[in-house]
């Protein structure tokens, strides 16, 4: 099977480069990789599901193209009011909220 899994973007997120795919048609679809993957996990899925929707894929923190400046690798996040929570039940809340505009149609460069 053949894909054309395409390049992303980052964006800066609480200090870190977030990287992304931002692609395909229809409602959005926010796909996370799971611990030590990355964006490219979704390849073999991606042609079909781009025609059905339109994808949101990130490499999560320290993960493919997605810095960690701290260094520090963990199952927990610490999210800005320093409480620590499990690495899958919040960290992507800011990156989405930062690509809805995209999702709208409604960003604006700068």
């Amino acid at each position: 099977m053949t894909t054309s899994f395409p390049l992303g973007q980052a964006v800066t997120l609480n200090g870190m480069q977030m990287y992304y795919v931002l692609a395909g048609q229809g409602e959005p679809l926010v796909l996370l990789h799971g611990f030590t993957g990355s964006s490219k996990d979704w390849a073999l899925f991606f042609d079909d599901l781009a025609k059905e929707y339109q994808l949101v894929i990130p490499d999560l923190r320290g993960h493919g193209r997605s810095t960690n400046p701290s260094k520090e690798y963990t199952y927990l996040w610490i999210i800005p009011n320093g409480e620590h929570v499990p690495i899958f039940s919040s960290p992507i809340a800011p990156f989405v909220t930062a690509v809805l505009p995209f999702l709208r149609g409604e960003w604006e460069q700068k």
